[in-house]
């Protein structure tokens, strides 16, 4: 979610068959990681024992804690990452309940949500997308900085270090460039998306694994450099053995799979190719999964007192759960690429509206069953899924013309607009965003980034009260500190702050772009397939004929006239 949220805020045009990889990495690696907590209690049964609720143990949550961090932390990196990651799949469940036959169709349509892809929709959906982009950069940056203060606020030896800090960001951006390129390596050899992800993609991803391979390299670097010329007794005893002791072949194999084989590969132009970053992501995923490993076992053998020292062998229980993870990662992967089209279509659609017409093939859908002849002409969805004919609801007289590309709908609405018709009365329905066109902009005025602000204020206020309440009602020894300190609250305020931003982000966009909406409207299956429907509503029997013949110009077709 990170990288697809800078790419999209540089405007990065070669991002679009990406993002969605990526988004789907994240949301599923943070819901795995968040169950570990709870594996790790070993009583899992007792886990309703961390809630805060009033018992007479009276025990409250230290949010002093960088464990309790990590909640507020995880918490809103997830709410963000899922947001982020389906409101732009709403439009291509569009699609998809166009194509849809039988339960799938009902299913779609209520995961649609009714959207139909008017300018007022694509305006807030992309209104929303780049706060969530603004907004989920800080968030991600934070989340990967507490889960390092876990390491860093304890009195271990090596880990009581402030580069710890940035050190776990630039590590997360790298492992997640890597994990990205190998899942869209496989996503390309079996779904044969070579049209969409193309060498381009694999190309720039591994420029930017391998800037980030250099900056890993210099906090390695940094990292050792100050612990060598410290030469503290106690880091000293787990600084040689990762150098020349029994760690030393973990340690430059992480070297070697971190830096030296991605930088040989990815520096050479004539190597970063498909293979060769696929290659090169490899070792980085087996090499930071070593570092990991070099972080917390090294150190928890060598504790600053002899008594507490030992040795780590991984017994089968951690073995199995560990493998557990890496299964779950890739069932649920396989599961989201059954079900979702894993790559944007939309904004696919979007990138290349002034290149030759690319069409959209079964394998994006991943579910050739799905596709069907479209519907009749005049239809729209019950939020059931069933499908309707307007005309049999004489009600409110509507005329519509299938425009074949933006130019033509530009003119049946300038057209409409001579004719007398108020632009209220104007409806346009795409399946996608046409911001450089006239007929697009309208409705473009929102107050959702104000309200995304206020509704930060809100949630950074909360999180304020709530960690300042409860250390007063629940105070625990402080060692002459204040009870409420200034910063342990002030990381559960910013990420109750990012919290409330985001959800009053989402629920004004739905509100806004009236979602969800089942009820008949005016809409065509033929939108899906790349036309532009222009129609007119509230029509006297003057302006009908004019709107009737507008709209016969501009679309070179039929013009059709339905009850709504």
């Amino acid at each position: 979610t990170l990288i697809s949220a800078i790419l999209r805020l540089c405007n990065a045009r070669w991002r679009r068959p990406v993002t969605r990889c990526a988004e789907v990495i994240t949301v599923f690696a943070l819901m795995i990681g968040a169950s570990f907590p709870i594996i790790h209690l070993g009583r899992p049964w007792l886990a309703f024992w961390l809630i805060p609720y009033p018992t007479e143990r009276r025990i409250w949550p230290n949010f002093r804690s960088p464990l309790v961090w990590d909640f507020f932390a995880i918490t809103t990196y997830l709410t963000g990452s899922t947001t982020f990651l389906l409101l732009p799949i709403i439009p291509d469940w569009a699609l998809v309940r166009d194509k849809a036959k039988g339960w799938r169709r009902k299913l779609y349509s209520v995961l649609a949500l009714g959207w139909r892809g008017t300018p007022r929709q694509w305006s807030r959906l992309e209104t929303a997308m780049h706060i969530m982009a603004v907004a989920i950069i800080p968030v991600a940056v934070s989340v990967h900085t507490i889960v390092s203060w876990d390491f860093a606020m304890a009195p271990v030896p090596m880990w009581h270090s402030t580069v710890f800090g940035p050190y776990f960001v630039a590590g997360a951006i790298f492992s997640g460039i890597a994990a990205l390129i190998l899942a869209m390596a496989i996503l390309r050899k079996v779904l044969h998306l070579e049209d969409y992800l193309t060498p381009l993609h694999f190309d720039n991803l591994g420029k930017l694994l391998l800037m980030m391979s250099l900056f890993w390299l210099y906090f390695i670097v940094a990292e050792r450099l100050t612990v060598w010329y410290g030469n503290e007794t106690s880091e000293m005893a787990v600084y040689w053995p990762t150098q020349r002791g029994p760690f030393a072949p973990l340690y430059w194999t992480m070297i070697g799979c971190n830096f030296l084989v991605p930088f040989i590969i990815l520096s050479i132009k004539q190597l970063r190719t498909v293979a060769g970053t696929v290659v090169a992501s490899s070792t980085i995923v087996v090499g930071m999964w070593i570092e990991r490993f070099l972080i917390i076992v090294p150190p928890l053998e060598r504790k600053y007192l002899p008594f507490a020292w030992g040795t780590y062998h991984p017994r089968p229980v951690e073995i199995i759960i560990t493998a557990g993870t890496f299964a779950a990662m890739a069932l649920l992967y396989l599961l989201f690429v059954k079900f979702v089209p894993i790559i944007s279509i939309w904004e696919l659609k979007a990138g290349v509206r002034q290149q030759s017409v690319v069409p959209i093939p079964a394998s994006l859908l991943h579910a050739p069953e799905l596709i069907e002849s479209p519907s009749p002409s005049g239809l729209t969805r019950g939020p059931a899924g069933f499908s309707r004919e307007v005309s049999q609801m004489p009600k409110k007289p509507v005329i519509y013309a299938l425009c074949p590309d933006p130019e033509a709908a530009q003119r049946a609405v300038e057209g409409l607009r001579r004719a007398g018709i108020e632009a209220r009365n104007i409806a346009v329905v795409s399946s996608e965003p046409f911001e450089g066109y006239e007929f697009s902009r309208r409705d473009h005025r929102t107050p959702m980034p104000w309200l995304a602000a206020l509704g930060g204020v809100v949630g950074g206020t909360s999180g304020y009260f709530l960690a300042a309440m409860t250390q007063r009602s629940y105070p625990l020894p402080t060692g002459n500190m204040p009870i409420v300190a200034l910063w342990p609250t002030g990381v559960i305020v910013y990420e109750m702050t990012m919290l409330g931003a985001i959800l009053v982000t989402l629920f004004t966009m739905f509100i806004s772009a009236r979602l969800p909406n089942w009820r008949a409207q005016l809409y065509d299956p033929a939108v899906s397939d790349g036309m532009i429907l222009v129609g007119a509503t509230n029509l006297s029997q003057a302006s009908r004929i004019e709107a009737n013949r507008v709209l016969g110009e501009a679309a070179g077709g039929q013009v059709k006239e339905v009850g709504l």
